[in-house]
């Protein structure tokens, strides 16, 4: 990984958010949205916009620069804000589905000491850096990976030796979810499906990747039981009808 080198002040407090429209219910009255955004090819006019920006805060945040219209010293803006940060190797190969090639762009995550709003986050990405609005993360982890496509075999993959860092960023610091963070999301992840009456795996996978990378592992990782949670809630829904 490149780290860079230079001393990062303590700068502003900006922070990227993601779209969190709720069709759950849990025990902790977590919100999550349900839309079928392809979270894991953001292209430049995407994240959507929250409906209530204002209400969205947090301390990670992913986003996507295109080296066409980023400054050319977005390095050292990144740096004198003193915002951890990440970018992933330059996408130079990504396809679209009819065989074209995608825009060259790097993918990116900002992680604040303590959570921030959207606004201020978006200010930042889009006032600072000219890149993409933010999209707020659970955790940087899954996004991270993304970042050379390790869990992507389909997708090209890049080398883990070309991304960049700064201000401290390391990713060790974030990779280990506590066992209460895992059951809470559990938990949410299985209300979800209930309450939404989803009978198929596919589309619970769907609706994790529209949460986010952490709910998308979750699900993917946890196959027995999500898969028949599923089948469980088509029978009770064939049952009904």
């Amino acid at each position: 990984m490149k780290k860079t080198k230079e001393k990062a002040s303590d700068g502003t407090d900006a922070s990227f958010s993601r779209q969190e429209k709720s069709n759950t219910s849990n025990a902790n009255n977590q919100e999550k949205s349900l839309i079928n955004q392809d979270f894991m090819d953001l292209v430049e006019t995407d994240p959507v916009e929250p409906d209530n920006p204002k209400e969205v805060t947090g301390r990670y945040w992913c986003f996507v620069l295109y080296p066409e219209s980023a400054p050319n010293d977005w390095r050292e803006r990144l740096n004198v804000s003193g915002i951890q940060w990440a970018l992933s190797p330059l996408h130079d190969k990504d396809t679209n589905p009819d065989g074209t090639q995608k825009k060259l762009h790097r993918h990116g995550i900002l992680v604040w000491s303590q959570k921030t709003t959207y606004n201020n986050v978006k200010n930042f990405t889009q006032g600072v850096l000219n890149a993409t609005i933010p999209q707020k993360l659970g955790s940087p982890v899954g996004y991270y990976r993304y970042f050379t496509h390790e869990d992507n075999p389909e997708k090209a993959s890049y080398d883990k030796r070309d991304i960049e860092s700064g201000n401290g960023f390391d990713i060790a610091d974030y990779q280990k979810m506590t066992k209460e963070q895992m059951l809470e999301m559990h938990l949410m992840l299985t209300q979800a499906i209930i309450d939404n009456d989803i009978n198929n795996y596919a589309d619970a996978v769907m609706m994790g990747a529209s949460m986010g990378f952490d709910e998308y592992e979750m699900i993917v990782s946890h196959t027995l039981h999500f898969l028949n949670l599923c089948k469980s809630v088509d029978y009770k829904h064939r049952k009904r009808s």
